[in-house]
C-alpha cells in the first residue's frame, strides 16, 4: 500500500487541478518529471513519487497522501468529497533535507528548509523501510538529480515470532 504506482482518484482529481493552476512556462520541467515528455523516461527514474500514509497527521489511523510532482511536494488528505483536501505544499527548491524521523509508536517524514523544519506527513512502523526510500529519493531530486526507484518489497525482513516488519538496516525487532 504505501508506495504507489496509481494514486486513488480523488488526489488525481486534486493533482488535475493544481496542474491547471502552474503558469505554462514550467510546462518542460513538469513534463520531464511527470514522464509526459515525448521521449520515454529513464527505467529506474519513477514518474512521480507516491507515498500512502496509514496515520494522518492528527496521530490517527488514517490515509494520507505524499505525491511529489511538478517540482512540489504535496500532501492530500480525504475530506469525503470528490477530491483530497491539499494540506500542504512545499517547493523542493526549499528543501534542503529530508528524513524520515522515528517516533514512539509511529515515524514522521519531514523536510527541513533554511529556515524550518516541516513535518510532511506520520506513518506506522510497518511502513518505515517506504518512508526512509521517499526520504531518499527527495534528497535527491531536491539536490537536481533524478531520484532512484527502489524495490522495497524485496528489502523487506520480518521478525521470526511476531511477524512484523523489521526496521530497516537492522536483525533487531523492536
Amino acid at each position: 500500500m504505501p508506495l504507489l504506482e496509481t494514486l486513488p482518484d480523488i488526489v488525481e482529481t486534486s493533482l488535475r487541478e493544481l496542474r491547471a493552476e502552474l503558469p505554462q512556462e514550467n510546462s518542460a520541467e513538469t513534463d520531464a518529471l511527470t514522464g509526459a515528455t515525448e521521449t520515454a523516461p529513464e527505467p529506474d527514474t519513477p514518474r512521480r513519487i507516491a507515498f500512502a500514509t496509514d496515520i494522518s497527521s492528527r496521530g490517527e489511523f488514517g490515509e494520507e497522501w505524499l505525491v511529489v510532482e511538478n517540482r512540489r511536494v504535496y500532501i492530500f488528505e480525504p475530506n469525503g468529497g470528490l477530491k483530497a483536501h491539499l494540506l500542504r505544499e512545499v517547493p523542493l527548491e526549499r528543501i534542503r533535507e529530508a528524513k524520515a524521523e522515528m517516533l514512539v509508536g509511529n515515524g514522521q517524514l519531514e523536510v527541513r528548509t533554511d529556515t524550518e523544519t516541516i513535518p510532511l506527513v506520520r506513518f506506522s512502523h510497518a511502513t518505515v523501510g517506504e518512508a526512509n526510500s521517499v526520504a531518499r529519493q527527495l534528497n535527491a531530486m531536491a539536490k537536481g538529480l533524478p531520484p532512484k526507484a527502489e524495490k522495497i518489497e524485496q528489502k523487506r525482513k520480518y521478525c521470526p515470532k511476531c511477524k512484523r516488519v523489521l526496521p530497516e538496516d537492522t536483525e533487531v525487532c523492536p
